[in-house]
């Protein structure tokens, strides 16, 4: 049995009715400065993609006084198709964060929270945490891209098998942790995984395989481009989206 969740499921909701089909929502950033919340991202982009990474439609920014805000008008052949959603602040500060997700059926919009990207230096301290210490990247090397997953629920997570594989369909080393309840980070994920990561893979197709005790897989393409960090963030397993075959 092969189940297929999107990075961001449960993230969008559609709630209205209008004749006139938009998405939208709040988009954010996690800055340094703010390291412990959220900040409103009224400058940069934020593009919808296809399935093959193709452009389909820039967001707009259809209130003067709350530039923030961030709408996309759906044509009707989008309707409940897989997308991604490219999130870009300043590029000189900012990485692009790369999404997944379904359009909604109607009207409908993304929850707050749901969508944000990272500056730099946010990136870089995070990352420092986690890194080996023989293992070097650069956030701005624009021939790779790097993926950052955190479980829905990390006791679920304790008998999974996380592969990554890039362009060439090759293996990509994935590093994973736990957080004890003393706040403490460890490598062992026998009892579930916090985090997951895999820095340094070769843009274009980048393909994500959860696989559980039970045999499921759950599966996630994106379509990176450089310096994009790809986003396994709200990852659920099919025992908590209660998807079936």
């Amino acid at each position: 049995m092969i189940f297929l969740l999107f990075a961001c499921a449960g993230l969008f909701t559609t709630e209205d009715s209008s004749a006139l089909e938009t998405w939208s929502g709040y988009v954010y950033q996690q800055t340094l400065e703010n390291e412990n919340e959220l900040a409103l991202m009224s400058e940069g982009s934020l593009v919808l993609e296809d399935i093959h990474g193709e452009e389909i439609q820039l967001a707009t920014q259809p209130y003067s006084d709350t530039p923030y805000y961030w709408q996309f008008e759906i044509e009707p052949e989008w309707l409940n198709q897989e997308v991604q959603i490219r999130v870009e602040g300043d590029p000189k500060t900012t990485l692009p964060m790369l999404w997944k997700s379904t359009m909604p059926s109607t009207t409908g919009s993304w929850l707050t929270g749901a969508l944000y990207s990272q500056e730099i230096s946010f990136t870089e301290s995070y990352f420092s945490t986690f890194i080996p210490e023989d293992l070097s990247i650069d956030l701005t090397d624009s021939n790779f891209a790097h993926l950052w997953g955190q479980p829905l629920i990390p006791e679920d997570w304790s008998d999974v098998t996380i592969r990554v594989y890039d362009r060439n369909d090759d293996v990509v080393d994935i590093y994973s942790y736990q957080l004890l309840e003393n706040g403490a980070i460890s490598e062992n994920t026998s009892t579930g995984v916090t985090w997951f990561f895999a820095w340094n893979i070769p843009v274009g197709i980048i393909r994500l395989e959860v696989e559980t005790i039970d045999g499921d897989i759950i599966q996630t393409t994106y379509y990176s481009k450089g310096g994009d960090v790809l986003s396994a963030h709200f990852y659920a397993l099919p025992s908590t989206t209660g998807e079936e075959e």
